[in-house]
C-alpha cells in the first residue's frame, strides 16, 4: 500500500501530541516567519487567562487561528491595543505582512530593554572611543536618521540672523581685524601696543628682546630672576610655576633618554585657543636642491588642560561625569610632508626597515583592564615581538579588524577570567 507524504504530514500536525495549534499555515513551505506565527499563539495565552479545559483551549485556539483571526470578546474589551495589535501582526496569514524577528525588536510596539542610567553612559561612551566599531557606525546613523518636525524644518532657514550681511567698509575692518590678531606681531607693532600702558622704551626694547631670544633651562631662570624675586607679585607666581614645570620637563626627557637640544622660547605662542600650559616645537635642519640647509618645524603640540576643562563643564552640567575629577592631556602634529622631504635626503641603507605588526592585544568586556594589556605589551615588546593594543568589545569586532590590519595573531583578555590571556590564530584556530 502507498502512503503519500503529504497525507503523513498532515496526520502529523493534527494527532493529540504535537505543536498542530502553533504551527503556521505555510510551514510545509519551510517559510522564515513561521516561528513568528508560533510565536503569536505563544503571547496570547499569555495574556490571555488560563483555559481550564483541552476542549476549550483548541476552540479558542482554532478560531484565533483562522485568517480573520477572532479573538475573544473579553479579550479584546480588556486587554490594551498594543497586545491586541501585535497578535493579529504575528498571526496574519500574508506572510509579507508578518514581521521578521528583526523588524519586530525594532518595532515602537515592543519596550526597549531597561538599562541603568551608567551602564548607559558607559556603554555610548565606550562605543564612541572607537570609530572603527561598528556600533559606532550604528550610532552615528542613528542620531542623524531621527525624524524632524514638520515646523521644524519648514522654518530652519527662517532665521533673521542668516540674511545679515557686511557691508564693505565694515568687511575691511573685520579682515584687519582678524589679520592683527592671527598674524605675525612685528616689532613696531608691539612697541605701539605696549607704549599704550605707559611703559618707558628701556623696559619695552628689554621686553621685545627677551621675546625674541632662546635659552637654555638654566639661563633661563637667571634671566627670570627680576620677576620670580617678588615673592607677594602675581606675575612672580606665575613664572615661578612656569619655570619649575618647564625644568622637570627637561629633567623627565633626559631621564627617557631624549638626546635633542632643548630650548626655552617665551615667544613661541602656538594655537593659544587650544593649548593652556607649555607650548613645544620640533625642529630639524633639512637639506634643500641648490639651497643652505634651513631649519624646519616637523612637529608641533602642547597640553589640552583648558580645554578639556571647558568641555567637563558642558558634560557635567548634563550629568554624564562624575564631578571634581581633573583631567590632563597632551598633543602632538607631525608634519608628515616635511618629514619625508628629511628622510628622502638620507641613504637609504641607514634607513630602519618597517616590519608588519606580529600580535595584537585587546580585551573583551566593558572594564578596560589597562594595566593588564600594559604588562602584556611590555613583555611582547622587550622579546622583540612587534605589537599593538586595538579597542574592541566582541570577538567578531577583533577579527574584522585583524582581517584588515592583516594580523594573524591576538592575546585576548577577559574580565572574568584574572591572571588568564586566551592566545588565538586566525589561520590556524587555536
Amino acid at each position: 500500500m502507498e502512503i503519500e507524504k503529504d497525507n503523513v504530514c498532515d496526520e502529523s500536525k493534527t494527532g493529540g501530541v504535537g505543536t498542530a495549534l502553533y504551527a503556521a499555515p505555510e510551514i510545509s513551505s519551510s517559510c522564515k516567519k513561521v516561528d513568528i506565527y508560533s510565536l503569536g499563539i505563544i503571547l496570547f495565552e499569555m495574556c490571555y487567562k488560563p483555559l481550564t479545559t483541552s476542549m476549550e483551549r483548541i476552540k479558542i485556539l482554532t478560531k484565533l487561528r483562522l485568517p480573520e483571526i477572532v479573538l475573544p470578546e473579553e479579550f479584546s474589551n480588556k486587554k490594551s491595543e498594543r497586545q491586541v495589535f501585535l497578535i493579529k501582526w504575528l498571526l496574519n496569514h500574508d506572510i509579507s505582512k508578518r514581521p521578521t524577528s528583526q523588524e519586530l525588536l525594532h518595532s515602537e510596539h515592543i519596550p526597549p530593554p531597561v538599562l541603568e542610567e551608567r551602564e548607559l553612559q558607559e556603554l555610548v561612551r565606550h562605543t564612541l572611543s572607537n570609530p572603527q566599531l561598528k556600533g559606532y557606525k550604528y550610532l552615528i546613523a542613528s542620531c542623524f536618521e531621527q525624524p524632524v518636525a514638520p515646523a521644524q524644518d519648514i522654518t530652519y532657514d527662517k532665521d533673521p540672523s542668516a540674511l545679515t550681511v557686511c557691508k564693505p567698509l565694515q568687511v575691511y575692518d573685520y579682515v584687519k581685524g582678524i589679520c592683527e590678531k592671527e598674524g605675525k606681531a612685528s616689532k613696531y607693532h608691539m612697541q605701539n601696543y605696549l607704549i599704550i600702558f605707559g611703559l618707558p622704551d628701556s623696559s619695552i626694547h628689554l621686553l621685545i628682546n627677551l621675546l625674541n631670544s632662546e635659552f637654555e633651562i638654566t639661563k633661563c631662570i637667571s634671566h627670570f630672576q627680576m620677576i620670580t624675586k617678588k615673592k607677594q607679585s602675581e606675575a612672580s607666581q606665575l613664572a615661578r610655576q612656569a619655570l619649575q614645570d618647564l625644568k622637570l620637563i627637561c629633567q623627565n626627557a633626559v631621564a627617557y633618554g631624549v638626546p635633542f637640544e632643548m630650548v626655552v622660547s617665551p615667544g613661541l605662542v602656538y594655537n593659544i585657543q587650544q593649548y593652556s600650559g607649555v607650548i613645544f616645537q620640533f625642529v630639524c635642519e633639512i637639506k634643500k636642491k641648490n639651497k643652505h640647509n634651513s631649519m624646519e618645524v616637523v612637529a608641533a603640540g602642547g597640553r589640552y588642560d583648558g580645554m578639556i576643562a571647558y568641555y567637563r563643564i558642558l558634560v557635567e552640567q548634563a550629568n554624564m561625569l562624575n564631578k571634581g575629577v581633573q583631567q590632563s592631556a597632551v598633543g602632538i602634529s607631525f608634519s608628515l610632508d616635511k618629514l619625508v622631504q628629511a628622510i628622502q635626503k638620507e641613504q637609504s641603507d641607514d634607513l630602519p626597515k618597517m616590519d608588519p605588526v606580529d600580535v595584537v592585544v585587546c580585551s573583551v568586556g566593558f572594564k578596560q583592564m589597562v594595566k593588564e594589556k600594559t604588562k602584556i605589551l611590555r613583555s611582547l615588546w622587550l622579546a622583540g615581538i612587534k605589537c599593538f593594543l586595538i579597542e574592541s568589545t566582541n570577538i567578531e569586532e577583533i577579527q574584522e579588524q585583524l582581517i584588515e590590519l592583516k594580523v594573524s595573531h591576538v592575546f585576548i583578555l577577559k574580565e572574568n577570567e584574572h591572571g588568564t590571556v586566551r592566545v588565538r590564530s586566525w589561520e590556524r584556530d587555536r
